[in-house]
Order: C-alpha cells, then structure tokens, then sequence
C-alpha cells in the first residue's frame, strides 16, 4: 500500500466515521428515544415535562458530536473531492457522476440548515418565549425525524457515487 493510498483510506474512514456520529446520532433519536418519551405517558401526548428535560439533555450531551462531525465531514470532504479523478467543480451537474454529488452536497447543507435551526431556534433562551414551549418541543421532534430522512438520503446518494 502506498502512502497516498493509506492517507486515502484514513479520509474515507474519518468521513465514514463522522456520517455514523450524525446520521446514527439522528436515527437513534428518531426510532428510539423520541417515541419512547413519547409514549412514555400515555396521558400526554408530548411525554411530559420529564420527557422534554431528558430529551433536552440528551439534545446537549449529543450536539458537541454534531457540531464535530460536521466540521469532521467538511474537512474530509474537501480532501477527498481533492483526490478523485472524476472531480467536475462544486454543484455542477454536467454529469451523472457529478449530479449526484451535487444532489449529495445539497441534501448535507440541508441537513446544517435542520441542524442549525433545531439548536438555535428550539433552545428556550434564545427562543425568547416567543413560541409556546409544547409547540417548540413538537417542532424540535419533527426536526429530528426529518433530518433523519435527509440523512437516510445522503447515505443512498454516497452508495449511488461509490458504485459509480
């Protein structure tokens, strides 16, 4: 193995490594901890205060591995676009190839606008008390299952250009 190829390979994992942090991060919340909270009182709908607190430090706990896979993600990115041979330019869509990454680059800026708009425009303080609390903490669910469903969406573009 060369060492061009070894560096290669460690991008590739370090950018693997990130998509698994977020994407995985996402889907445990939206399969798992956010319909048990839900369900966790049955008498409300929402789960409860003590639900919202948990997710919320949850939310806290998981948001620096976010922000790291993020960076992580832009990082590796840019390294691997460097090395590959069927590199077209930024958002260009002149072939398969490069529609698809296009595609991917967008749906992952889309999934920084979800994540940006659930840390800042869901946490209370900053929130100013301007949306009601129950219906800030639904939208914060919603947020989650949908930025889930982009990532499920990345992940099948990023197989779609791996098998190219």
């Amino acid at each position: 193995m060369t060492p061009q190829q070894l560096v290669h390979g460690l991008v590739t994992f370090l950018h693997d490594a990130f998509t698994v942090l977020w994407v995985g991060g996402l889907g445990m919340l939206a399969l798992t901890v956010v319909p048990v909270l839900q369900r966790r009182n049955p008498a409300e709908p929402e789960g409860g205060a003590g639900a919202n607190r948990l997710l919320a430090a949850i939310g806290r706990r998981h948001r620096p591995w976010v922000i790291a896979s993020i960076a992580g993600l832009f990082a590796t990115g840019l390294l691997l676009a460097r090395s590959e041979a069927l590199d077209t330019g930024f958002l260009s869509f002149g072939t398969p190839y490069a529609a698809l990454l296009s595609a991917k680059h967008i749906a992952t800026f889309l999934m920084v606008a979800v994540a940006v708009v659930r840390m800042r425009g869901m946490d209370a303080k900053k929130a100013g008390g301007a949306v009601p609390a129950p219906k800030r903490q639904r939208a914060g669910r919603i947020l989650i299952r949908v930025n889930f469903g982009i990532g499920l969406l990345v992940l099948l573009l990023s197989a779609l250009l791996a098998s190219m």
